[in-house]
């Protein structure tokens, strides 16, 4: 994926799991289905209703516009981002969904696809594992994120850079823990970004996902040092299964998917572990249900789903010593990026789960609002244009309506 930062943007790409979803077709990696029938869409409007949303989408190009001006949406913007998406100005975008302030603003499709189409929103699954695994805290299977890693492998030995002491190894492997893999800073070998996704090569190359990761190389001192490690995330599969005694994917559909309504998914496994680093499949509906249940601080529909605490520290201010910070210059922190915007003295903060080819499911506190956008940019620095629609169009039409 690409990270745009600021509003003149640094962008660094990212294509991940772009690699190992291709290699995984061909080894026959076990695929979960969730009720996955082909089916017509509900209407937008039932859709709307049945989560407690309002709904100003219309056909009549006058009303919706005038809709868009009641609800304090500069109109123009929105209708010219639309229409430019329709001719190709902004590239290969296959879906968008806006909801501000419980209304739905936006639903529209491009490129063949649909309301009922499963998208594969690549990394942007990261940040769903991190919502399994607040889910786990939240039910009590894991009492928090400061678990140690190797408490639930002990069956299984990392390496260890040649210089290090026995007594230095044994620490760095008993430091490590959970809160240091959804910071990706477990200091395991492997940094997709800068070594053309060794690892996720690597790990669907092997029959054991498990053993793979937790016998990697721990080459740097947890905590210490960012790496953009994919492979290392099938730990918080396994760490869920054991400690809630169900399978992953039992787990994914109890927990989360049945509570939010989404009986229509896929996620790639092997050997019941669930590869929690990418190819997720979700339609653009549900990735904005993801959305709204972290704007809604966890709770979907009076149930508390996620710990409120596990929220505020996905949405945590954080500082120029945060080892993503410090290495390339944004930040990434409970497997969700940040940033912020700041409009003629109005500061916006951010929190996005971002995908390989532009795939973004995005949450602003600050504007009451969540987007949800799937796009076919994969592997190309196209791919960070789906930031770029929120940051220069999306957002500032919500700032600034028309009078």
């Amino acid at each position: 994926m690409i990270i745009p930062m600021y509003k003149n943007f640094t962008k660094k790409v990212h294509s991940g799991t772009h690699i190992a979803f291709f290699v995984f077709c061909l080894a026959s990696v076990c695929v979960i289905f969730s009720g996955c029938n082909s089916h017509n869409a509900v209407s937008i409007q039932d859709w709307a209703e049945s989560i407690g949303l309002k709904i100003i989408v219309t056909k009549d190009s006058t009303v919706y516009k005038n809709n868009l001006h009641a609800e304090g949406i500069d109109s123009d913007a929105v209708v010219s981002l639309l229409t430019d998406i329709e001719s190709g100005k902004w590239v290969n975008v296959h879906g968008l969904l806006i909801i501000k302030d419980g209304c739905v603003i936006a639903e529209e499709y491009w490129n063949g696809s649909h309301a009922s189409k499963l998208h594969d929103i690549r990394s942007a699954s990261k940040s769903i594992a991190s919502i399994l695994t607040g889910i786990a805290a939240e039910k009590g299977f894991i009492s928090s994120a400061q678990e140690k890693v190797y408490d639930f492998y002990p069956e299984y030995e990392p390496s260890f850079p040649l210089h290090l002491s026995q007594e230095q190894a044994l620490l760095w492997k008993n430091s490590l823990t959970i809160e240091h893999l959804l910071n990706m800073t477990s200091g395991y070998e492997y940094d997709d970004w800068n070594e053309n996704f060794r690892g996720e090569m690597e790990i669907a190359k092997s029959r054991n996902w498990l053993k793979f990761a937790a016998e990697s190389e721990i080459s740097k001192r947890p905590g210490t040092f960012y790496a953009y490690n994919t492979a290392s995330l099938v730990l918080l599969s396994g760490i869920i299964s054991q400690s809630s005694q169900m399978p992953m994917k039992e787990f994914a559909q109890k927990e989360l998917f049945t509570p939010l309504g989404i009986d229509r998914w896929k996620w790639f496994s092997r050997g019941g572990v669930v590869y929690m680093g990418g190819n997720l499949w979700l339609t653009l509906r549900d990735m904005a249900k993801i959305g709204l249940l972290m704007l809604n601080d966890g709770v979907w529909k009076g149930q508390r789903l996620v710990p409120h605490e596990w929220i505020m520290e996905a949405e945590k201010e954080l500082t120029a010593d945060e080892p993503s910070w410090k290495k390339h210059g944004f930040y990434h922190h409970y497997l969700w990026w940040q940033f912020d915007e700041n409009i003629d003295g109005k500061r916006i903060r951010a929190f996005y789960a971002s995908g390989n080819g532009g795939q973004t499911i995005m949450f602003i506190p600050d504007l009451n609002m969540v987007i949800a956008m799937t796009t076919g940019n994969y592997n190309t620095p196209l791919e960070g244009q789906s930031v770029e629609i929120i940051r220069e169009i999306v957002i500032p039409a919500t700032l600034y309506p028309v009078q």
